[in-house]
């Protein structure tokens, strides 16, 4: 069984705190979703896979979208502003495109701060993570994707 750490939208807020999740979680991955306000020196130290966020610093587009595979399932990680509407429901139908168009399982966004799972009938996973330091939905949280036997779950964790 893999296990992917996936967090987002931290503002450079508690950086110890992001450290004992990773700690304490042990995941195989650990995965950021963007804004996270620290420099990219940290940021590859603590995390496999990281996309800038639209209040993140980007000295490059290197890191707008990135795209990796774990367990035979293509992720596709952005931030989320790239797709911003301006209602919930059409901001994940362009998220849900841009998933669709690069041929992905699973896109990780974050830029909400609100917790999100949805699947679609192609097997396209949504997914947020929330955030771990400034939730809108008032509970700080972050996800644990698990892959056994090509079966994916999202676990939301709180703190």
């Amino acid at each position: 069984m893999k296990r992917i750490l996936v967090m987002s939208d931290t503002h450079g807020i508690n950086i110890e705190l992001i450290k004992k999740v990773i700690e304490n979680e042990k995941c195989d991955l650990n995965v950021h979703c963007g804004d996270f306000l620290i420099d990219d020196d940290t940021m590859n130290s603590l995390f496999d896979y990281w996309v800038y966020g639209n209040n993140d610093e980007q000295a490059s587009t290197d890191h707008n979208i990135v795209s990796f595979e774990c367990e035979g399932f293509h992720f596709l990680l952005l931030h989320g502003h790239q797709a911003f509407a301006f209602s919930y429901d059409g901001w994940l139908k362009k998220l849900y495109e841009i998933g669709k168009e690069k041929k992905v399982d699973v896109l990780l966004f974050g830029h909400s701060h609100c917790y999100e799972e949805t699947f679609y009938a192609n097997k396209l996973f949504l997914a947020n993570p929330g955030s771990l330091c400034k939730p809108r939905d008032y509970q700080a949280s972050y996800m644990i994707i698990t892959i056994n036997n090509r079966e994916i779950n999202f676990i939301k964790k709180t703190v």
